[in-house]
C-alpha cells in the first residue's frame, strides 16, 4: 500500500495503517531530525512531535503531493523550531563543561569522525542538501519541495558542498579523487 493510502486510511481511525506508516519512516524522520539537531535526544523528541503533527494535522496534507517530501518538510520545521526554542533558552555552565568532557572522551581518527568534521565545517544549507539527496536519496525536485527552492539551487549547492569537502579533505592530507 502507498504511503498516501496509509495516511488515508491512519486518519480514519485505523490504527494499523499508521503503525505501517510510523513503521516505514520512523528511522528516516530521526536520522534526518538527528542530522540537523545533532543531539539524538532532541532528534527523538523532534520525531514524536513529527508523528503527533500526522495525527493532529495529517488532513490537511495535499492530495497532489507525494507524502514523503511532506513528511520530511514537517521533520525540518519542526528540527528548526526545536533550535530556534533551544536558542532562546541560555546554556548553563555546567552544561557546556559536560559537554566539552564528553567530547574529549569520544575516541578520535575514526574516518566517521572527520567526515562529521568536514560536513560541520559546511554552511547549513549545503549540509543539508548533501544530506536529502546523497544520503536520503532524495530526487532534486523532492529536495526542492522540501527546502523551499529551485532544482538549480539544490544543484549548486550540492556541487558546491561536495567542492568544499574535497577541498576540506585535500587541505587535511587525505586523497581526494
Amino acid at each position: 500500500m502507498n504511503d498516501e493510502n496509509l495516511l488515508e486510511r491512519s486518519l480514519a481511525g485505523d490504527a494499523d495503517a499508521f503503525r505501517a506508516l510510523y513503521d516505514r519512516f520512523a528511522d528516516e524522520v530521526y536520522g534526518y531530525a538527528r542530522r540537523i539537531l545533532g543531539d539524538g535526544e532532541a532528534a527523538e523528541d523532534v520525531s514524536q512531535e513529527v508523528f503527533l503533527t500526522i495525527v493532529r494535522r495529517g488532513a490537511s496534507f495535499d492530495r497532489s503531493r507525494t507524502f514523503r517530501p511532506w513528511l520530511l518538510t514537517l521533520v525540518r520545521n519542526k528540527a528548526i523550531d526545536f533550535l530556534r526554542a533551544r536558542a532562546k533558552r541560555p546554556e548553563t555552565k555546567l552544561e557546556g563543561e559536560v559537554l566539552e568532557a564528553l567530547a574529549s572522551v569520544r575516541p578520535a581518527g575514526d574516518a566517521t569522525d572527520a567526515v562529521e568534521a568536514a560536513l560541520a565545517r559546511l554552511p547549513f544549507a549545503y549540509r543539508e542538501t548533501l544530506w536529502l539527496c546523497d544520503a536520503m536519496g532524495l530526487t532534486y525536485e523532492e529536495a526542492g519541495a522540501i527546502l523551499g527552492c529551485d532544482t538549480g539551487t539544490i544543484g549548486s549547492r550540492i556541487s558546491r558542498g561536495r567542492k568544499a569537502l574535497r577541498d576540506y579533505f585535500s587541505r587535511n592530507g587525505h586523497e581526494v579523487r
